[in-house]
């Protein structure tokens, strides 16, 4: 089992206590074995046996949990980099998939959604405008999937949300949240006011199939929302007109 230690007062217990048991050890060892001896002799030799390792074993356990609590950090580090996209705090391409991996037994829908004319934002309004729009959708993505769902950044403006032992009706639900939350919120960058739109593609996963598969179908789905004039969600089967405007 790995110590965790990730900051200075930990630093400090931690060395404390090495250090205590280091100087403990032999000074108990002394003691138990020249007990019969003079206390006059004992008592500087119990001293010298306490001394030498509190000095050696200090400022060692300081050095060693130091460097121990600086490679904890640079592996948490490292672990949020795998993890969690950088700029959307979503999931990462491989942990959604790796996560979403144990949830299927479960059962479920897979939802892909993709900005739609994302590079005309970038070539309109520049980079940081198109970062800030990444953000605010991923924002929305997750607000309105909330702890139903595992929402991750699968490219470059397309998200995944896989949503384990729901009905297909939560599911197109859920899709079509997605794109009425994206459509009435408006992303104010420098002064300027951007509207971004999803198109949504949703599949059922079943468990016997590989997810890549799973992955294939949301994405046909996805683009034939794109081919009727984006802003929409495809699936197999879809809700009655009347629900899903109930839900936007």
């Amino acid at each position: 089992m790995r110590f965790k230690i990730t900051g200075w007062k930990q630093v400090v217990i931690y060395s404390l206590l090495a250090t205590a048991l280091a100087v403990a050890v032999p000074v108990i060892t002394v003691v138990v074995v020249l007990w019969p001896l003079p206390r006059g002799i004992l008592l500087p030799i119990v001293a010298i046996a306490a001394v030498i390792p509190l000095f050696i074993a200090l400022p060692l356990s300081v050095a060693f949990n130091y460097m121990l609590m600086l490679l904890n950090r640079t592996i948490a580090a490292v672990d949020a980099h795998v993890k969690y996209d950088n700029l959307t705090g979503l999931l990462t391409r491989g942990e959604f998939l790796r996560q979403t991996e144990a949830l299927r037994v479960r059962g479920g829908f897979l939802l892909l959604l993709d900005a739609d004319h994302f590079k005309a934002i970038n070539d309109t309004y520049g980079h940081p405008a198109g970062d800030e729009v990444l953000r605010t959708a991923a924002t929305l993505i997750n607000q309105t999937i909330g702890p139903t769902g595992l929402c991750g950044r699968i490219g470059g403006e397309e998200f995944a949300v896989f949503m384990p032992a729901v009905s297909r009706r939560q599911a197109l639900l859920a899709a079509q949240g997605c794109c009425a939350a994206m459509r009435n919120q408006p992303i104010l960058h420098a002064d300027q006011s951007i509207r971004l739109t999803f198109s949504v593609g949703v599949a059922e996963d079943r468990s016997h199939r590989p997810f890549s598969e799973t992955l294939n179908v949301a994405d046909h789905h996805l683009y034939r929302a794109k081919r009727a004039g984006r802003d929409q969600v495809a699936a197999e089967e879809t809700l009655d007109p009347e629900t899903l405007a109930i839900a936007s």
